[in-house]
């Protein structure tokens, strides 16, 4: 007996709304890269070696079974997943607001993911705690 997998596991005609979603969303990232590289589909087509009617079935969530060898040959083609963004994303814990402890401070700094620590001479610094003229000493 031959064992059968949910059909929508290996469609070539997805029926469920997940899977027909994420066909969606990769034609829509595509045709978005395409489109900030300047390219048409047939000047894809020309840089890619895939077909200009393969290129418009991904583009419009229609194509299915695509190897991940043609996958990589167009992002490679549009240079990448680059969404856009001139800086690195912020580490997860920058944006849910906590505050590492001191101890990882200066890894962090040495790593990249949080500037580097301001020098005696600058403003920063010099508005930080002073004891000498924030305590009201009597």
């Amino acid at each position: 007996m031959r064992c059968q997998a949910a059909r929508w596991a290996h469609s070539t005609d997805p029926r469920h709304e997940v899977e027909q979603a994420g066909y969606d969303l990769i034609g829509a990232m595509i045709k978005r890269w395409r489109l900030r590289a300047g390219h048409t589909q047939r000047e894809l087509e020309r840089l890619s070696g895939i077909d200009q009617t393969v290129i418009s079935r991904l583009e419009n969530g229609r194509q299915y079974g695509l190897r991940w060898s043609r996958f990589a040959i167009l992002i490679a083609v549009l240079g990448g997943f680059d969404d856009g963004r001139t800086e690195p994303a912020p580490p997860w814990w920058v944006t849910m607001g906590i505050t590492p402890p001191d101890y990882r401070l200066e890894t962090l700094r040495q790593q990249g993911l949080l500037p580097p620590a301001p020098s005696p001479g600058d403003a920063l610094a010099n508005d930080l705690f002073d004891p000498d003229r924030d305590l009201d000493r009597a």
